[in-house]
């Protein structure tokens, strides 16, 4: 009870703090934009940076907010513009109806009747026809209930990314054995309540050990793990074989919570610190410029679980007990 009642505090928060995102760029473009999927009206913003032209093709980021949010309020918790005007990147920020993406398990996929299936499969090619994106370079990101989206679509639509990232959740798709080798990275705070870091809980969810090898296994990595970033609060790690297109990237931020690395902190009580030593915005568009087209084919198509012995062993739902040294040696 006293979740939720915090949960509704957080949304009016962010609802307010959106109204001031601030972004100081003359001829970059904010705007809403409405598409009626099987029947039923959608809506997203979009971020046009300043370098955008209607007679080229451009990249793009499509960024699914979490549970008790919306799209302004991804916006305002996370602040990528800065990065897309950087990059050259269009930002696509889809609203969930009722707050809510009917996809994956977690206290955040409260709504179940949305059909967010079609919704995550007709929204690339919207925004590729509209925008002026480069399919070849559209990438999807989501924090919390939004990464179980993401994870959707990594899942059952592979074909429509180039790369996929998960920040604040991990993967907990029924049925999923995708074909292409789409590149992915993992962002998770040990010390996740919402969403936590070693799985279980009342959802009974993956862990982020469990994602991270499902994605190494499923993308048919042999190579042993790269540390590319080691800093004190957080460790980052990639799996890619030489001169092969797909790659996992996994980073664990040992003492923070259910967070965005380099955001807003708010309402730490309930969500926990903001790791500031790893900004995900940098972390991620680096790893997205780093791949294109579409993903390479599995050679194996055998069913791999995601799970087993480690998410069975983890019901209690707390990350808060994670201490350093374990999280280092797991990951």
């Amino acid at each position: 009870m006293l979740q939720r009642l915090l949960l509704q505090i957080l949304s009016v928060c962010l609802l307010v703090a959106a109204l001031f995102v601030p972004y100081s760029h003359a001829k970059a473009k904010y705007y809403k934009q409405e598409a009626t999927i099987n029947g039923v009206k959608r809506d997203y913003y979009v971020f046009l940076p300043s370098t955008w032209s209607a007679d080229k093709k451009h990249p793009a980021v499509i960024a699914f907010h979490g549970y008790e949010s919306d799209a302004n309020g991804m916006r305002w918790a996370i602040k990528p513009d800065k990065w897309a005007e950087k990059y050259g990147y269009v930002m696509i920020y889809p609203n969930a109806l009722n707050k809510s993406w009917n996809a994956g398990k977690g206290f955040g996929s409260a709504n179940k009747t949305s059909d967010d299936l079609s919704f995550a499969a007709a929204l690339p090619d919207i925004v590729v026809a509209r925008h002026g994106i480069d399919k070849q370079k559209l990438y999807a990101m989501g924090f919390s209930n939004g990464a179980q989206v993401v994870a959707l679509m990594a899942c059952k639509f592979p074909h429509k990314l180039a790369a996929a990232a998960i920040v604040a959740h991990t993967v907990n798709i029924e049925n999923c054995n995708p074909k292409l080798k789409l590149p992915m990275a993992f962002i998770h705070g040990a010390k996740d309540k919402m969403a936590p870091f070693n799985g279980g809980g009342k959802a009974n969810l993956a862990s982020h050990k469990d994602s991270v090898s499902f994605y190494t296994q499923l993308n048919e990595i042999s190579s042993e793990a790269k540390v590319i970033v080691d800093k004190p609060t957080i460790r980052c790690k990639s799996w890619r074989d030489e001169g092969e297109k797909s790659e996992v990237r996994s980073c664990v931020a040992f003492d923070s919570g259910h967070t965005w690395p380099g955001g807003t902190e708010f309402m730490v009580e309930l969500l926990g610190t903001v790791n500031k030593e790893l900004n995900a915005n940098d972390f991620l568009f680096d790893f997205f410029a780093s791949h294109e087209g579409k993903p390479a084919t599995r050679e194996n198509n055998q069913l791999i679980s995601v799970g087993g012995v480690n998410r069975k062993a983890s019901q209690s739902g707390s990350g808060a007990s994670v201490n350093s040294a374990s999280v280092n040696e797991e990951q």
